[in-house]
């Protein structure tokens, strides 16, 4: 009687608790981002004799690599991942060492070239001891989607260890993985097929990069020491997530149960042992251990999943969108710059959230400004546009005011050399779709145009500078409709994050309307043109000197900034015309002695600075020397500026 009633009490324990695949992340590191052929980490405590290390290395050519460690232990290569394109090259190999020798280790990788390297390492519990490698499936490409190809395992509970490899990036766990390390390079995830010929294969997604760049990514899959726990009980069949359907308010939260069901016929709690996702994490979370929390409204699916077996539930957060409040409201940008916005919805249950995401974005005029599906509005040209936010039936919105660069232009004194000047600023959107008439109608795209307000006088000179931030453009030509002759200032372009180009035409026909054109060729981006006419100078050749500066300054305000002091000028009576391209947002005033020719705050595109200003100013001297401009401001911290200056003989 006595042994029967063990007899069955052993059975009752069997079908109560089935076997599963023993697998353990023991511990993990990742060894720094390093350019050399070779670089070493050592695993945080000592490794236990009879594990297997896993180690992912992810370099940037497609040459080979080794690995060895401090122990001694034998490492094989599993799988190895290259992409390249005519450029760039990225690989992702993954090594293992089988029934590894106890006690504290270093880890060494090397490679054949020196490279932007580095890897991971784990130790891992559970791996059958000798040839543990089951299968594996390696993938490569562009783009911004990855996958491997798929390949089913032989054998139950396998480990399956995925590597990706890509330059810098970011990239997520996959659905039914535990991710394990990510870095801007790459990352490792595993999860347990539970079955022998469960298909399995890598996938993922990138964002922030470039989609030209290569990708590289390798699966291996590894055999579980049956001794350990599993391979020879029941399998996983079925899992059931309960509470079914449950509904929760803003904020609540509930513990959700992963009831599985086995091939002999019994049931148990796995809940803890499955991997948990939320289809819509912006719905309601959920933890590693089924704690389901709501976060928004709407309503998601919640699913445990084991290997290749998962369940699921959906889970409803109540209460109903009753209105939507856009922000900023009434705001006013610059052209071309941007703004982004925030829809917030109350619902009926008297709660908020923010549905910036969830939100469908239009703007009621593109011309004026456009909007993307995030909320972020781009001011095009000036005017004014309604940004709507809409979320089923309900919709906000808000208008958006879109106005110029703030320009100064102080009209000519008697006697002053200038006679007049005016100015263009072009966004990105104008300089590929340039105006079709007007003052600043040109042709073709990428191009930027300005007309003088009042006639030209004959026998004068006008001045022109022409600026583009990056390389991305080049300039092709400058012309005007009085059919004037343009001579580039010797030593022009200058390059860096901002292109400066200056024109000078002498003894200039007399004409009213003159319109002035530059031409480019390449992607558009924001260009800038100011257009100068100067009375009393020599009719040819009347360029002497120049000088140019590109600094980075910083000091406390009140501030000076100067040009380089130019060469020694070639006659006495002489006009400098300086030009100060500025990063930041202070308060510029001309320097002593000189005067303003012209201003412009929130220029947009100058130097390193999205929202920069332009100061133009003159002065006439009369002895030969070397000449220096100068400009103030009244706040502190200055970026970047270009200084440019350029001196001018008079009529004699």
């Amino acid at each position: 009687m006595r042994l029967r009633n063990l007899l069955l009490t052993f059975l009752v324990l069997a079908s109560a608790s089935p076997a599963f695949a023993n697998w353990t992340v023991v511990q993990q590191t990742a060894s720094p981002q390093v350019q050399s052929t070779s670089v070493t980490v050592q695993f945080p405590s000592a490794v236990t004799a009879g594990d297997m290390i896993l180690v992912h290395v992810i370099w940037a050519t497609n040459g080979n690599t080794s690995v060895s460690d401090s122990l001694g232990n034998t490492y094989n290569s599993a799988a190895v991942a290259q992409g390249s394109t005519s450029v760039y090259q990225i690989s992702s190999q993954i090594f293992y060492a089988a029934n590894i020798l106890g006690g504290q280790d270093r880890v060494t990788v090397t490679t054949s070239t020196s490279t932007f390297l580095n890897f991971y390492i784990y130790e891992i519990s559970g791996a059958v001891a000798s040839n543990p490698l089951d299968v594996t499936a390696i993938g490569n490409g562009t783009g911004l989607s990855l996958s491997t190809s798929s390949v089913a395992t032989t054998s139950p509970s396998d480990f399956v260890f995925v590597g990706t490899a890509h330059h810098y990036a970011s990239d997520s766990t996959n659905p039914g993985f535990v991710g394990m390390i990510a870095t801007p390079t790459g990352m490792s995830e595993y999860q347990v097929a539970n079955l022998s010929g469960t298909a399995v294969s890598g996938s993922g997604t990138l964002t922030d990069t470039n989609p030209t760049l290569p990708w590289a990514e390798a699966l291996a899959a590894f055999k579980m020491n049956t001794g350990s726990g599993g391979g020879g009980g029941p399998s996983l069949t079925a899992i059931q997530v309960t509470p079914f359907s449950p509904t929760l308010g803003m904020g609540q939260s509930l513990n959700l149960s992963a009831i599985g069901t086995f091939s002999d016929g019994s049931t148990q709690n796995v809940s803890s042992s499955v991997l948990w996702s939320t289809a819509s994490p912006t719905i309601a979370s959920i933890s590693s251990s089924g704690l389901a929390t709501a976060v928004g409204h709407g309503t998601t699916t919640i699913t445990a999943t084991s290997g290749s077996i998962s369940g699921g539930t959906p889970l409803t957060v109540e209460g109903m969108l009753t209105s939507i409040q856009v922000t900023p409201s009434g705001n006013s940008i610059l052209m071309g710059t941007a703004q982004q916005f925030t829809a917030t919805g109350t619902f009926s249950d008297g709660t908020t959230e923010n549905l910036t995401a969830q939100a469908t974005w239009t703007s009621s005029n593109t011309g004026f400004a456009t909007i993307n599906s995030s909320g972020l509005a781009t001011g095009i040209t000036a005017g004014t546009s309604t940004i709507t936010a809409t979320s089923g039936a309900v919709t906000g919105s808000t208008a958006l005011a879109v106005t110029q660069p703030i320009i100064v232009t102080p009209p000519p004194t008697s006697g002053s050399p200038l006679v007049q000047t005016n100015y263009q600023w072009e966004s990105t959107y104008f300089a590929q779709v340039p105006p079709t008439s007007g003052l600043s109608a040109c042709s073709p795209a990428p191009c930027i145009a300005q007309t003088f307000l009042n006639p030209n006088t004959a026998g004068n000179l006008i001045f022109v500078w022409v600026s583009w931030n990056t390389s991305s453009m080049t300039f092709t030509g400058i012309s005007d409709t009085a059919g004037n002759t343009y001579v580039q200032v010797p030593g022009f372009p200058s390059s860096g994050g901002t292109t400066d180009d200056f024109f000078v035409a002498y003894n200039v026909n007399g004409s009213a309307n003159n319109k002035v054109t530059a031409n480019f060729s390449g992607s558009a981006v924001p260009i800038y043109m100011q257009i100068l006419e100067y009375s009393g100078l020599a009719t040819s050749n009347a360029l002497d000197v120049s000088s140019t500066i590109r600094k980075q300054a910083q000091c406390v305000a009140p501030c000076s900034i100067s040009t380089n002091p130019t060469p020694a000028t070639s006659q006495a009576s002489e006009l400098l015309v300086a030009v100060f391209d500025v990063g930041g947002n202070g308060q510029l005033t001309t320097g002593p002695g000189w005067s303003s020719d012209a201003s412009c705050a929130g220029c947009l595109g100058w130097e390193t600075d999205v929202s920069g200003q332009v100061v133009i100013e003159h002065q006439l001297v009369s002895t030969t020397g070397s000449f220096t401009a100068t400009i103030t401001d009244a706040l502190s911290g200055w970026p970047a500026y270009d200084g440019y200056l350029f001196t001018f003989k008079l009529h004699p």
